[in-house]
Order: C-alpha cells, then structure tokens, then sequence
C-alpha cells in the first residue's frame, strides 16, 4: 500500500491540518506477554503515530535496533521510551530510522502496537 502525504499549511486559519490525516499505511504487532517485534519503516516516512493497546517500549533506529523494558534504572541516556496505558506517541523520524522496535509490557497478556506513518510534504 502506498504511503500518505500529510500536507503542511502553516498560519491558515481553520485549515484542520495540524494533525495527520488517516494514514494509508498502518502496521500492526502483537507484543502480548513482553515479545519483541521490529517494524519496518516505509520508504520516505517522516512520521509516525503509534498507539496500543496496552503499556509498551519502543525506540527507532537501523535494522537490529531493539526496544527493552525497563528492569533497572538507567541513567546514561540509553534508555528505551515508555508508552502508557492509553498513550497516542507521534515521533519525527530520524534520516537514519529504517525500523522500529516495539517491547510489550510483560505483566500484559494482550497487547497489539499499531504503527501509522506519512510523508510530510509542503
């Protein structure tokens, strides 16, 4: 499926574009239990908006990247982002960002991540 266009016009008033359209490029991953999925980012991306369904980590990076739970304190500033309960994360992608890796909480026994990208133009 080809991926949207979100088309940016700044300082027009009532233009409604402040937030993405619908994408046409959504990807879904069970990370029931505390799994580990990577996601592909589609060629030319530069936005992403990712929800689920239950607490989750996540972090974006070149192929192999790997998102933890958190176990311990870290404090070097390695540490994978934490999504809540409910939380809706939108994320610049990086030039360098080909995938994403997503860690269900383990204490979740269903969990799904769903991952909608675009391609800002304008």
């Amino acid at each position: 499926m080809p991926l949207g266009d979100w088309q940016l016009q700044q300082n027009i008033r009532d233009a409604h574009n402040a937030a993405p359209p619908f994408s046409s490029y959504v990807q879904a991953v069970n990370v029931s239990s505390g799994a580990v999925k990577e996601i592909a980012v589609p060629s030319g991306a530069t936005h992403v908006v990712i929800a689920g369904t239950a607490p989750f980590a996540f972090t974006a990076g070149a192929t192999g990247v790997t998102a933890a739970w958190p176990a311990v304190d870290v404090s070097n500033g390695t540490a994978t982002e934490v999504a809540g309960l409910g939380d809706v994360i939108f994320r610049h992608l990086r030039d360098g960002d080909t995938h994403l890796s997503i860690a269900g909480d383990p204490g979740f026994v269903s969990n799904f991540v769903t991952a909608a990208f675009w391609r800002m133009v304008g």
